[in-house]
């Protein structure tokens, strides 16, 4: 018998690596930058997952903006901040 995921953790998965997949990579900086936003996650998760997420609300996605630093090499990134915090 395989263990079920939750749904939360599921979206969780699907909008990280859709952020992952549509940021810039700093090759100089070492950073990644994010090229999205929270209307946008929103928008495909409305269009890929029609039926699972058709009536989330903004308030539920993780708050992202455009220019957010992601991950770096100094530990600030806000997804490196998000694991340390929710272990």
């Amino acid at each position: 018998m395989t263990h079920r995921r939750s749904q939360n953790g599921k979206l969780k998965r699907i909008i990280r690596s859709y952020v992952y997949k549509t940021s810039f990579e700093d090759q100089l900086l070492s950073e990644t930058i994010c090229r999205t936003d929270t209307s946008e996650i929103l928008q495909y998760l409305e269009k890929n997952y029609p039926q699972q997420y058709a009536g989330l609300q903004v308030s539920e996605i993780l708050d992202v903006e455009y220019g957010l630093v992601l991950v770096d090499n100094r530990g600030h990134g806000i997804f490196q901040l998000l694991e340390v915090t929710n272990p």
